[in-house]
């Protein structure tokens, strides 16, 4: 029997004991790449816009950047343990994330995990930088994951909400987990929030319910009691 719940998760930070795109940008960056995050937590330029001014300014080889990820990034330990609790009740994940597919897929390649994944994508250009290829197009109802009469807004690259408001047209409950600011406006409208840093202080301040979390096996302790 498919339940009515669906997974929506966010992979940097979330997932991941790092943020796996903003670790490749601080190692690589020929730029002050600090003083464009400032502008875009200032509001003076979009997530996309960020996302793509950062990795332009990168000096890396596709080796070196697998090179620091095999490195340095892993994911939570508990998370298959989540993963394995969600196919036993039969609820789907979906990853949902501002940042690159090519690292999600290689990290989960590397720990056999096959999970449905909408991110951003990055080509690796001759001059060892990466030229963004945004999931979602700017105000364009029928732009991938758009729902119903639906205009994205254009400032992510991977407008997470749209996708979000699609699977409760379909009448199912969503959950979502996140930790950063590309998550602030999915979170606000699910059905259950599963939140940690930033995510959560957000929700705090603007009085939205949530369930703060430190590690999966957080969360599933208390999908047990919610589901």
């Amino acid at each position: 029997m498919v339940s009515e719940y669906t997974v929506l998760c966010d992979f940097d930070g979330t997932i991941t004991e790092r943020d796996v795109a903003a670790s490749i940008i601080k190692e690589f960056s020929t730029v002050d790449w600090k003083e464009i995050e400032d502008r875009y937590i200032a509001g003076t330029i979009t997530s996309r816009e960020e996302l793509a001014e950062q990795f332009s300014h990168i000096d890396a080889s596709e080796e070196m950047i697998f090179d620091l990820i095999n490195k340095d990034m892993k994911l939570d330990p508990t998370f298959t343990y989540f993963r394995d609790f969600c196919k036993m009740n039969d609820i789907p994940i979906t990853i949902v994330s501002e940042g690159l597919g090519f690292y999600i897929d290689h990290m989960f390649l590397a720990k056999g995990i096959d999970i449905p994944t909408r991110a951003n994508e990055g080509v690796f250009m001759e001059n060892n930088t990466i030229q963004m290829k945004f999931l979602t197009d700017p105000g364009n109802a029928n732009s991938g994951n758009a729902g119903p009469g639906d205009v994205i807004c254009g400032k992510c690259g991977n407008c997470k909400s749209s996708y979000l408001e699609e699977q409760k047209g379909k009448g199912k409950t969503v959950i979502y987990i996140g930790d950063g600011r590309s998550d602030f406006c999915p979170a606000k409208k699910a059905d259950i929030v599963f939140a940690k840093k930033s995510l959560a202080i957000y929700l705090r301040s603007e009085n939205v319910e949530h369930n703060p979390f430190n590690r999966f096996s957080d969360i599933v302790a208390m999908m047990e009691e919610l589901i």
